[in-house]
């Protein structure tokens, strides 16, 4: 039996209403201004808390929390926390945390990402300060026309830890260190949707395990030094990566353990998406299809391993390999796939469109498979049959 199914785009539409129709009751509306006054009974219209924090402290689980447009966290710009008005660090167990979430509020802006800054220290190492760190089930961080801009810190939201309904929605992240949305091991019912991440310098969105598939929905990665998603489905059923845009990372889509990859954009990266490898633990059903991955210096897909279970199929796969590569066991260039996988696995992607009616092969065309010299371990890539027309491109733009 499969572990998911491969259903069409408006399933995935269906199942953003079903989470939000779920979503509990709300009790009350605080409010955060930047001419607000902190308080142990702030909160209201006429007498808004000055810090998130402060609301947060004066919320029940449920509240929803408005902030008003402006600047929050480092106010100075001076690198530290430690001035008045200011949100101040906290630690929790072994993590730095600007604000620290934990009780299931609602954190939203009034007026949007373009008006509502949250900004926090320079990142300084793998395990610094988090600008938002969540430590209860159902926290929702923004929303449609409702998020923030954060920037700085190693992390601009995380959450980890068998955490449920989690909802990181329309923000923003500058400059973040080593991950600007990072969700590890979390329960059920993670949405990320609607967010961008521009010059990370580490992974843009990490989603690392977790007892059920998160969606990560519509989302944009770039400029990123590492990854732009990198996501490695847990125990559970698998991630669901779907019409989302990587531009300019070193690899657009880092991808491990039975994720779907579905209708999104890998243009513009050293690498498209890369598979490093499958855990014999897991069923390795991987599946890529209907994305575009064009114009990737090195190559649109680098397989470092796979399995007899992986499917690349109805993808656009062209104008990468460009700058080509020199390895230890070869050279390759121009290539659309370049596959490094042993023991004689046979990787199916069939039915792509390689950039000419006449399939992969010199430009225009994208090479792969048999005779390439895309081919670099002992397995082989199966592209016949093939494609002679591009598909619709991804993402879709209709609303969700």
């Amino acid at each position: 039996m499969r572990l998911f199914s491969m259903q069409p785009a408006h399933l995935f539409v269906a199942g953003l209403a079903v989470l939000c129709m779920a979503a509990p009751a709300v009790s009350h509306d605080l409010f955060v201004r930047n001419a607000g006054l902190d308080s142990a009974q702030c909160g209201g219209t006429q007498n808004a808390c000055r810090t998130i924090n402060r609301a947060i402290a004066n919320a029940a689980s449920g509240d929803n929390i408005w902030v008003g447009p402006g600047r929050y966290g480092d106010l100075n710009g001076d690198g530290d926390l430690d001035d008045p008005q200011e949100e101040h660090l906290e630690q929790v167990g072994g993590v730095l945390c600007m604000i620290c979430i934990k009780k299931s509020i609602h954190l939203y802006s009034l007026f949007g990402p373009e008006v509502t800054l949250i900004t926090g220290p320079a990142f300084r190492n793998p395990i610094g300060i988090a600008l938002v760190d969540i430590f209860a089930s159902g926290v929702t961080i923004g929303g449609q026309g409702h998020g923030f801009t954060f920037r700085g810190g190693d992390r601009s939201v995380e959450a980890r830890n068998g955490l449920d309904w989690v909802r990181v929605i329309g923000n923003t992240a500058l400059q973040a260190g080593y991950a600007a949305f990072s969700f590890t091991s979390l329960g059920h019912d993670l949405l990320i949707a609607n967010n961008r991440v521009i010059g990370a310098g580490g992974r843009g969105f990490m989603i690392w395990g977790g007892e059920d598939g998160a969606l990560i929905y519509r989302n944009v990665a770039d400029g990123g030094a590492y990854a732009g998603f990198w996501v490695v489905s847990g125990n559970g059923t698998p991630h669901q990566v779907v019409e989302n845009v990587a531009s300019n990372n070193l690899y657009g889509f880092l991808m491990e353990q039975r994720t779907v990859v579905k209708n999104n954009s890998a243009i513009g990266n050293h690498v498209g998406i890369r598979l490093p490898g499958e855990d014999s633990a897991f069923p390795a059903d991987t599946r890529i299809f209907g994305n575009t991955i064009a114009g990737n210096d090195y190559a649109g897909i680098e397989i470092m391993a796979a399995s007899q279970g992986m499917a690349i199929t109805r993808n656009n796969i062209y104008g990468n390999g460009t700058k080509g590569i020199e390895t230890l066991v070869g050279s390759a260039s121009g290539c659309g796939i370049v596959n490094y996988a042993a023991g004689g696995t046979i990787v199916n992607a069939t039915n792509n469109f390689w950039g000419s009616v006449s399939g992969p092969g010199s430009d225009p065309a994208d090479k792969a498979g048999p005779g390439s010299g895309c081919d670099l371990g002992s397995g082989h890539t199966q592209v016949q049959p093939f494609s002679k027309t591009a598909f619709w491109v991804s993402p879709i733009t209709s609303d969700w």
